[in-house]
């Protein structure tokens, strides 16, 4: 345990004295020409031409900082065939020109009117899965040409019953609907194999049937330029899926002896807990549609962007005594009765004891080795019986409107959301957007996106605006002035948690604002001594970004007196794809403050990483760039916090690369 150190306190009484509203006036002065500068510096950064020089070195690190383009693959993870790379969900040509063709209906019955040999094109064996199983699609290779169509279409029996017109299956069917497209040249070098296709783990998925439907070009329109494709060949498999509880996750309230579990099938029905045995809790349901979300592309059912979530449930648990171990089931009662999950094992957090740790990260995602490499050591961290909860600082699944990276998510964290409560806060890749096509979509009550003239807020959602975010996690509810997951409050024994949305207005008179500051002034500090708080965008870094860090700035200009008169004692953060670690006592970009706090940032849990170098600050203590991890602290006692960055090496190794004790003299 090395890097000991110790900023002494007199009182937990916020620092409020009589020069408070001069006593930081220059610097503010100072941060709000730093804004204007840095923004002038990565626009123009931006915009070498504006400057007639030309875009090298500091180009590369400002397109590297302004937006990540994240590995965003699509269903199936299909690869390119020039690149060998994956394909864009979001940015795929093929299924862009899959939107102008004209689809031939497809008939169960066509293809019993045909030769025989033309039936067995495709075959698909098993002929039922479950998600997460696989399946392999073979194909007689001399009937197979390389522009052939591909078509994953799937259908849930619950939607046939309303449509009765049986066995027809055109793009346009609303019961139907089309997940996956690509051409036989795609699936080629996706299988690297010349006849046959194994999907190892097929995704999760709520409907009941799917088909690979094979396509062919049969003629053109040229009075409207479109192109007909006719169906060439077609396999059908089962899926055991619409009944099975995916997405488990538990999270906090504002009790100590009651919690919320999350899940969704693809039915309807009234969920239930089953624990110890034979106590049973039943709760309520949600879902949205395309409709409820503010933009493009997240609002556009097309392969690749939008697709059902399927029923989400959630069902709130009291009296549930700290400490005890249980084991639980989730299901939905429907007609044919109820499936459970697996039977699982959960210790019900206590934070009333002396020496436990959390884990913390941001800037997840899903479908990429440095995200399944977190997901792996976290899992095996919850295991032991001191870990009590993880903590994600936004940017959780970079959806981005391909719903399918939300399933994708969901899956690889259940492993340890099943057995910790999971907080979250909330990114510009959960939140971020232009403007809603309809007014009051956007959960956290907001007219449209926020978009300062100093910030870098676009439309990194893709149009989600909050609202999967908002429908998956329900968060506590502490103080009148929360506001769902966007801002809100919670306990952990000795430890006071504010959560922030760096993605919403904080000015003061804002309703965020507002929220932050009866939170501050209402925390018992004998109670909770230590005062933390959680937001995605870091009041302070030192990478070479200079758009990013006028958001920085700007947020310190907004809320760091506060966090210096109410003594917050860390700031966690993400966004950043890497590890920095400021002194201790930080404020007004100078160390060692009596009441300041420490800024972490754990951005790099499994997004692209960030390969900027810094400048010359004189609040860095520690940064780690092209490592992916996570962080774990421990609080030891209402003196002594622990923390810990860890490398996540691969699936199976970690390793502590950095590490500090925050000591307060209570």
């Amino acid at each position: 345990m090395k890097g000991l150190q110790i900023t002494k306190r007199l009182s937990y009484e916020p620092i409020l004295d009589e020069n408070d509203q001069r006593r930081h006036f220059f610097q503010q002065c100072f941060a709000f020409v730093t804004i204007v500068l840095l923004v002038m510096i990565g626009f123009f950064v931006s915009h070498p031409s504006l400057l007639n020089v030309r875009n090298t070195t500091h180009a590369a690190s400002t397109n590297d900082t302004s937006s990540h383009h994240e590995v965003m693959p699509t269903l199936l993870r299909l690869m390119d065939p020039e690149t060998k790379t994956p394909l864009y969900a979001l940015d795929n040509p093929t299924y862009e020109q899959f939107k102008s063709f004209q689809l031939l209906s497809v008939a169960y019955n066509d293809f019993d009117e045909r030769n025989e040999n033309d039936r067995t094109i495709l075959q698909v064996t098993p002929a039922r899965i479950a998600p997460g199983e696989s399946i392999t699609l073979t194909w007689d290779s001399s009937k197979v040409l390389a522009d052939d169509w591909l078509v994953l279409q799937c259908t849930s029996h619950q939607q046939q019953e309303i449509h009765e017109h049986h066995h027809s299956f055109s793009k346009d069917d609303n019961y139907v609907q089309i997940l996956e497209v690509a051409t036989m040249d795609q699936v080629l070098a996706t299988a690297q194999s010349p006849s046959s296709w194994t999907i190892p783990s097929f995704p999760v998925s709520r409907f009941d049937s799917c088909q690979f439907i094979l396509y062919r070009l049969v003629h053109e329109h040229h009075s409207t330029s479109s192109t007909t494709l006719q169906p060439h060949g077609m396999a059908t498999f089962f899926l055991h899926a619409s009944q099975r509880p995916t997405a488990i996750h538990w999270a906090m309230t504002n009790r100590t002896d009651a919690w919320i579990v999350h899940f969704v099938t693809g039915v309807s029905g009234t969920p239930v807990l089953q624990y110890n045995g034979n106590q049973k809790v039943t709760g309520t349901s949600t879902t949205y549609t395309a409709a409820d979300l503010c933009s493009e592309p997240a609002n556009q059912t097309e392969p690749g962007k939008f697709q059902s979530p399927g029923i989400l449930h959630q069902i709130y648990v009291e009296h549930l005594i700290p400490g005890t171990t249980m084991q639980y089931q989730v299901g939905v009662t429907t007609g044919q009765g109820i499936e459970w999950s697996s039977t699982f094992t959960w210790t019900v957090p206590d934070f009333a004891q002396s020496n436990y740790t959390y884990l913390v990260f941001g800037d997840q995602g899903a479908a990429t080795p440095g995200s399944e490499w977190t997901a792996a050591a976290i899992t095996r961290e919850v295991t032991q019986p001191h870990v009590m909860a993880v903590h994600h600082v936004g940017d959780l699944s970079y959806a981005n409107g391909a719903a399918h990276l939300w399933d994708a998510w969901f899956d690889m964290i259940q492993p340890y959301t099943t057995q910790v409560p999971l907080m979250i806060a909330v990114g510009n890749h959960e939140y971020d957007y232009w403007t809603s096509r309809v007014p009051g979509l956007d959960p956290s009550g907001a007219v449209s996106g926020y978009h300062p003239t100093w910030g870098t807020m676009e439309n990194d959602s893709g149009g989600e605006c909050g609202v999967p975010t908002a429908k998956h996690f329900t968060m506590p509810v502490m103080h009148n002035h929360s506001n769902g997951v966007f801002w809100y409050a919670f306990d952990m024994g000795i430890v006071h948690t504010i959560v922030l949305s760096s993605e919403h207005d904080l000015r003061p008179g804002s309703p965020q604002y507002e929220f932050l500051m009866h939170a501050l002034s209402t925390v018992d500090r004998t109670e909770h001594p230590w005062l933390i708080i959680e937001i995605h965008r870091p009041l302070y870094h030192a990478e070479a970004k200079w758009d990013q860090n006028a958001v920085g700035v700007a947020l310190r200009f907004e809320v760091e007196d506060l966090f210096y008169d109410y003594r917050v004692d860390v700031v966690l953060s993400g966004h950043y794809h890497s590890y920095f670690r400021t002194c201790d006592g930080l404020y007004a970009s100078r160390c060692g403050h009596d009441g300041a706090p420490m800024h972490i940032t754990i951005g790099s849990s499994g997004a692209k990483l960030d390969t900027v170098d810094l400048y010359d600050a004189p609040w860095t203590a520690t940064y780690l760039k092209s490592v992916f991890g996570y962080g774990r602290m421990t609080v030891a006692n209402a003196s002594a916090l622990y923390f810990e960055y860890v490398q996540t090496v691969n699936e199976t190794y970690t390793h502590v690369l950095d590490d500090v004790w925050i000591v307060r003299d209570r």
